[in-house]
């Protein structure tokens, strides 16, 4: 089945109202807003763990859980979610998604205790891997030519700008206090607008062709153990202090991933519909994106978990004003991401290595800086911020497009999931291997968690160089302008 515009669909669906183009803002701007909720969740809590614990009486081990209560379904049912929006429908999964993590938001929102808060957070985890994947699928799909180039980089900048202003937004929401909700607004927030979102799903969401094909249950549950193995142990590491058998699980995900990849291109070879198909890994633009991907998000989760830990413990930041060092990052991301599509058309894959390095530049910057930032003096972090921002614009609509552009209609939908594992799966690496640093630096007091923040840098820096020497092996031009 050929790709098909939003036009050519829209010309055999009327629309409601408004006509073809209004129609076809609308679907675009509907599926971008369930996709930053279900980004902005996996941010938005980690300023309100300190309220939760307070009223909930939750300890760190439940504290951690309900961060990775979400991180962890949601990263491992991401090619499934995929692959059950080919087999049902882009919308159904969509709006079945959206509707499951709305229930679950209002689950956590009124959670009496943090095991039912944990439960419910599994539950939106798992909910947004069925959604999320819809969305970068049904875009590229009912998109083509230019117009598919500018909702891949609308996607790309609503990923980062979900990260980027999580913090933000939940300090906000605490300060208000709406209602005296305290950090159950981070939380209730999704009700309102996930139920704006089912709505004006119902009556927006353009049809999308998809290519059914028997479900793999092999596949599915290799993929699922080995992704398992592989998180699990990220996210519990450190809290458990790396035992035994968080090592035992890592090495065992190394083995179940590769008789995964094994057993699917000998399903493919005899005709069946594998999960993900390994042709894809044969594009050289998808597996070099991909693997800067990874690089790139691990870096990203690493630096956004230790500079929320370095604001609130470190400079004893209020919340709100902890999100507000995020905002220069956040001005930065916006600038470069509405025009880095038009400079990588012209300069391609080194449009993401300058990204790359100019977050390069502005982590040493931050190292030079730190020692006169102080409680009063926050704001002297914004410049170097600002200029990480501005290489996170260029690196993150760029590579989403390069990831996504050659890929053929009938491999969409395990194309798009791949892609959202490999970012959830890279942030929580980020996260693990930020922590292992930074933790082992801590002492306790306030300069403990300066200096463990100032160390993580040069790991940092380290990830941006390895990103900038990996955008080499893309293609020279990208595939789609």
């Amino acid at each position: 089945m050929r790709s098909t515009s939003v036009t050519d669909q829209l010309s055999k669906t009327e629309a409601p109202s408004g006509g073809v183009q209004e129609t076809g803002v609308a679907f675009a701007v509907v599926v971008l807003v369930g996709i930053f909720m279900a980004g902005l969740d996996i941010f938005i809590v980690n300023v309100a763990l300190p309220s939760i614990s307070g009223d909930l009486g939750a300890g760190p081990s439940e504290l951690e859980w309900i961060v990775a209560g979400y991180a962890l379904p949601y990263g491992v049912a991401l090619v499934t979610g995929a692959r059950l929006g080919d087999l049902f429908g882009r919308r159904a999964l969509f709006l079945w998604g959206i509707g499951g993590f709305t229930l679950a938001s209002a689950a956590c929102g009124f959670a009496p205790s943090p095991g039912v808060l944990i439960a419910a957070r599994v539950v939106q985890g798992l909910a947004a891997a069925a959604a999320s994947p819809q969305v970068i699928a049904s875009l590229t799909a009912a998109y083509s030519g230019r117009a598919r180039a500018r909702v891949v980089d609308a996607y790309a900048f609503t990923l980062g700008i979900a990260a980027v202003l999580g913090q933000l937004i939940g300090g906000v929401l605490l300060r208000l206090d709406i209602a005296h909700s305290g950090w159950r607004a981070c939380f209730l927030v999704n009700i309102p607008v996930g139920i704006a979102v089912i709505l004006a799903g119902r009556r927006y969401f353009v049809k999308v062709p998809t290519h059914p094909a028997r479900f793999d249950p092999a596949g599915t549950g290799l993929l699922g153990a080995g992704l398992l193995l592989l998180v699990l142990p990220l996210v519990e590491g450190h809290a458990q202090g790396w035992p035994v058998w968080i090592w035992v699980c890592l090495a065992a995900s190394a083995v179940v991933l590769t008789v995964f990849a094994g057993y699917e291109r000998r399903f493919a070879s005899r005709g069946g519909a594998p999960l993900v198909n390994m042709a894809l890994f044969g594009e050289r633009a998808f597996s070099a994106g991909m693997g800067l991907q990874l690089v790139f998000w691990m870096g990203q989760g690493a630096f956004f978990f230790v500079l929320a830990l370095y604001c609130q413990d470190g400079l004893r930041l209020a919340p709100v004003k902890a999100g507000l060092v995020f905002l220069p990052m956040g001005l930065g991301y916006m600038i470069t991401s509405m025009t880095a599509r038009h400079i990588a058309a012209r300069f391609g894959r080194q449009v993401l290595a300058a990204g790359a390095l100019l977050m390069v530049i502005a982590e040493v910057g931050l190292i030079l800086l730190e020692s006169h930032v102080s409680p009063a003096q926050p704001w002297l972090l914004d410049v170097p911020l600002f200029v990480d921002g501005l290489g996170m614009g260029l690196v993150v609509g760029p590579l989403a497009s390069t990831i996504m552009a050659g890929v053929e209609p009938k491999h969409i939908g395990a194309a798009s999931g791949v892609f959202n594992a490999g970012l959830q799966v890279a942030t929580a690496a980020g996260v693990a291997l930020g922590g292992i640093v930074f933790y082992s630096k801590v002492s306790g007091n306030p300069a403990g968690d300066r200096n463990a923040f100032v160390d993580v840098l040069p790991y940092l820096i380290g990830v941006g160089v390895v990103a900038a020497l990996l955008a080499q092996l893309l293609p020279q031009r990208r595939n789609s302008r």
